[in-house]
């Protein structure tokens, strides 16, 4: 992940001072990021991977509220409760399987599936886009998607995925957004596999390209980066994905996935701006 730590120094010497709704930041914009081989979870610092698993399970169910993310002791999305009940809004969930629904009798437009009928026919196609930026529910969302769109591509015998970002904290939402986006590409490749039975030769999971708007360091972040920098990056780890009952993705359950040989370095305690 030396890309990452080459990301943190670029917003360090060249990140435009700006005053923002939350916090002070370093900005810089229109940045990318290209990761690729072994399961980039960052080691550099600690990564609370069950917290990574479960939020992308619960965008994956299509819920509006988190008291499914309470259950599996995640409370990362605690912060923006829109009431007393959890409810979020239609955040990322709803877009990714309900797009455009108005109710029981209408529920939307399924597009994790949608792309997953576009991958497994492997015709080329550049349409396998997902989207999560919705105008007309954006004044019922606790936050407006900061992740907003992700696109897979064949190339060869490997699936690629490019995911793009309208706001990016590359300290603390950076190496989660990493780590979930390669596992949910591990995801598509596995159901490909198990609905296809291509091989593992035949169905990788390869580079995922992130591109951000507006790539942020919240100023009170900037001593402990540097630490983050300082610090020799380790071997990565694998994620092992098990089973050949997932057929769709409602099958995948957290005991499915399993980190292989993480070591890393200690947790880095960035403070969390609303």
């Amino acid at each position: 992940m030396q890309r990452y730590k080459m990301l943190l120094k670029r917003i360090l010497e060249n990140g435009f001072p700006l005053e923002t709704r939350n916090h002070p930041t370093l900005q810089l914009l229109g940045e990318s990021l290209r990761v690729q081989g072994d399961f980039p979870l960052l080691t550099t610092k600690k990564i609370n991977y069950d917290k990574v698993l479960t939020e992308l399970l619960w965008f994956i169910r299509g819920e509006n509220h988190i008291r499914w993310l309470k259950e599996q002791d995640n409370h990362i999305w605690d912060p923006w409760e829109l009431d007393e009940k959890g409810h979020v809004g239609p955040m990322y969930g709803v877009q990714w399987r309900h797009w455009g629904g108005r109710g029981p009798l209408d529920s939307g437009i399924d597009q994790l599936e949608d792309t997953l009928v576009d991958l497994c026919q492997r015709d080329g196609s550049r349409r396998m886009l997902v989207t999560a930026w919705s105008p007309s529910d954006m004044p019922y969302q606790a936050l407006p998607c900061c992740h907003f769109a992700f696109q897979l591509h064949w190339q060869g015998n490997f699936v690629h995925m490019t995911a793009y970002q309208r706001s990016a904290d590359v300290c603390i939402g950076v190496p989660y957004n990493i780590a979930s986006y390669a596992t949910l590409l591990r995801m598509y490749c596995h159901l490909c596999r198990n609905l296809t039975g291509m091989t593992i030769n035949e169905c990788r999971a390869g580079p995922v390209y992130f591109h951000f708007g507006d790539l942020h360091m919240y100023r009170d972040h900037i001593i402990l980066a540097k630490e983050q920098i300082a610090r020799e990056c380790l071997p990565l780890p694998d994620l092992a994905i098990h089973g050949t009952h997932q057929k769709q993705f409602n099958d995948f359950k957290k005991d499915d996935f399993e980190i292989v040989r993480y070591d890393h370095w200690s947790h880095i305690p960035y403070t969390v701006h609303e």
